[in-house]
């Protein structure tokens, strides 16, 4: 009897290892083809959101992959967990306070990064890390072969080839002082090369690690790439950030012997030589044009304005923020004259940097969480000094993101790339099954995967149903179809998510699809179309005084002065130091005056 039950527990525990090595290869798959896809994804002419919409339904989907296979591995999360956990409640608190919820929930169309999205990609993030070296290196292929393919695509955007994207939306001025930003997949190009940072040091870690020679060479050559196509973004962050990993990688790595330093100085010697070259030639003008951009704008614009404003909205929401993705709605309460008056229409969709949004919209929990994601990644690197190869690399590519992301804020894949990367440097040492105490019973565990896939399911579906009908009512819309166009809307707002909205956009494209239609009864449907979505933009738009000036218009059309005065102290209540709506209304007051002057 004895006997048969040690035969027993061995053919079980066989089993379970079976088992675990199936969700843990599974969990590397899911993971890879996940950090290759939401980069990837872009669906212009299918999603109206083309370049953010499949980016979210790819990571929604993974995270429900990822609730469920990270579950069934034996490795712990260790302390990193912990760290995911206090980033969800912090994110959770802001949204419950939110000056928007709907927004702090669902994201704005712009990034599409509310609470549902941060789960999603913090249970991604959560479940990477309970993989082994083995797994992590798979996951970092895909990445690499995605960085290979980003950056091949970047660098035919720069010399005009694309299939997919009009070049003219990605070129800035005109005659021989263009410039051109590619942006690869990602839509724009700060974005991109601040994604890519993470995809040169997943490469970097591939080269050396990768037992295979094939792997090693695309890893070198996705390196080189991607190195090249940052450059060639004219990003000055990201390349800021590049040369920052580049010196952490070569600091935290085992100390090269003096034959591969010299290899390394004469093929940056050769780079250089090829770079200076390629500047001067005529294939350079482009990066001549952005090197003269930035002589003329060294200090970025209105970033120096823009951070110093953003602390005042900072200090006005401290502990709890003012909740995820409403940066757009609530900065203009708090934006200078100074800042209005030297970019007087100048939309500010992010302070452009990650911890002054981590404390806008969590508060300084937010902000702690944060800070501690990276002190925790890089401060045990730079105390050990000599780590292992893909340690080192991927501490490079933590710190890339870091410095890049000082100039700009995160979007969804690039923070997946830095929470993934952070989760490999922060996880504790593997602890045996057996000795993990369960402090959640496995009945509740089960009830709250099955609570989180149901959500992020239904996110997916209605964001996926809800913008493919905007899709199909622009289509109508540019075919003149304004019926078709009113019935495909109605049914993106049946759809609709929370904070998913187009109102704006739609009330401005049928007011002036309204003044082309000869047809008198259309023509009434489709003006009555444009104030009904004008007034709700009024309610849902990320940037209300945007809306409420787009109304007042609307108004002032009608030859509704009352109508039109309102909308603009709104729009004037909603950004008080935007000067066209008081330019607007100071019209509207002589008019008005001059008017009764002429009746009288």
């Amino acid at each position: 009897m004895a006997e048969q039950k040690a035969g027993g527990t061995f053919y079980k525990d066989r089993a379970g290892a079976h088992l675990r090595g199936c969700y843990r290869r599974a969990m590397a798959v899911l993971l890879g083809a996940l950090l290759a896809l939401a980069p990837l994804a872009i669906a212009p002419g299918y999603f109206f959101y083309f370049d953010v919409t499949p980016k979210i339904v790819a990571i929604a989907a993974g995270g429900i992959g990822a609730l469920w296979l990270g579950r069934g591995s034996p490795r712990p999360a260790g302390r990193f967990a912990a760290l995911a956990a206090l980033q969800w409640i912090t994110l959770a608190a802001a949204t419950a306070l939110s000056l928007s919820p709907a927004l702090s929930l669902g994201g704005s169309n712009w990034r599409r990064m509310g609470l549902i999205t941060w789960t999603a990609l913090l249970i991604v993030a959560w479940a990477s890390a309970r993989l082994d070296a083995g797994s992590r290196l798979h996951a970092l292929r895909w990445m690499a072969a995605a960085g290979l393919i980003a950056a091949a695509y970047g660098i035919l955007q720069y010399f005009g080839v694309d299939p997919v994207l009009p070049a003219r939306a990605y070129h800035v001025g005109e005659g021989e002082w263009t410039i051109v930003r590619p942006p690869g997949p990602l839509g724009y190009a700060t974005y991109f090369a601040n994604w890519l940072l993470g995809a040169v040091f997943a490469a970097l870690a591939v080269a050396a690690a990768d037992a295979r020679r094939g792997w090693r060479a695309a890893g070198f050559t996705a390196a080189a790439l991607g190195a090249v196509a940052i450059v060639w973004s004219g990003t000055r962050g990201a390349m800021l950030g590049l040369a920052a990993g580049a010196v952490f990688w070569l600091a935290a790595g085992r100390r090269p012997s003096a034959r591969w330093w010299k290899r390394t100085a004469a093929l940056a010697a050769v780079a250089a030589l090829a770079a200076g070259l390629f500047y001067y030639s005529p294939a350079g003008l482009k990066l001549r044009a952005r090197a003269r951009w930035y002589r003329e704008d060294p200090l970025g614009g209105a970033r120096l304005i823009l951070w110093k404003d953003g602390l005042r909205l900072c200090a006005a929401h401290a502990w709890t923020g003012a909740g995820p993705e409403t940066f757009a709605t609530v900065f203009p309460l708090f934006q200078s004259a100074q800042l209005s008056a030297r970019y007087p229409d100048f939309y500010h969709e992010s302070p452009h940097n990650m911890f002054l949004d981590a404390l806008a919209s969590q508060g300084v929990p937010g902000l702690a969480v944060l800070a501690a994601v990276v002190v925790l990644g890089l401060g045990p690197l730079v105390r050990r000094g000599s780590v292992q190869p893909v340690t080192a690399a991927l501490g490079g590519g933590l710190a890339a993101m870091t410095v890049a992301h000082q100039f700009a804020c995160f979007v969804a894949p690039t923070a997946l790339v830095f929470w993934v990367t952070a989760s490999w440097l922060i996880v504790t040492p593997a602890m045996p099954a057996a000795a993990r105490p369960r402090k959640i019973p496995r009945p509740l565990r089960s009830a709250a995967a099955v609570v989180l896939s149901a959500i992020l399911a239904w996110f997916c579906a209605g964001l996926w149903k809800a913008d493919r009908a905007l899709a199909r009512s622009r289509k109508a819309l540019d075919a003149g179809d304004l019926r078709e166009a009113a019935r495909e809307y109605r049914a993106s707002l049946d759809w609709a998510p929370p904070g998913f909205s187009a109102d704006l956009w739609y009330s401005r494209s049928m007011a002036r699809a309204a003044r082309q239609v000869p047809d008198l009864p259309l023509r009434l449907m489709a003006w009555q179309e444009a104030l009904d979505a004008g007034a709700r933009a009024t309610t849902t738009a990320e940037d209300r005084q945007n809306a409420w000036y787009s109304l007042a218009m609307l108004r002032a059309a009608q030859n509704d002065a009352a109508g039109t005065e309102r909308a603009l102290r709104a729009a004037m209540a909603a950004a008080p130091t935007w000067l066209k709506p008081q330019q607007a209304l100071h019209k509207l007051q002589r008019a008005n005056i001059h008017g009764g002057a002429m009746q009288k």
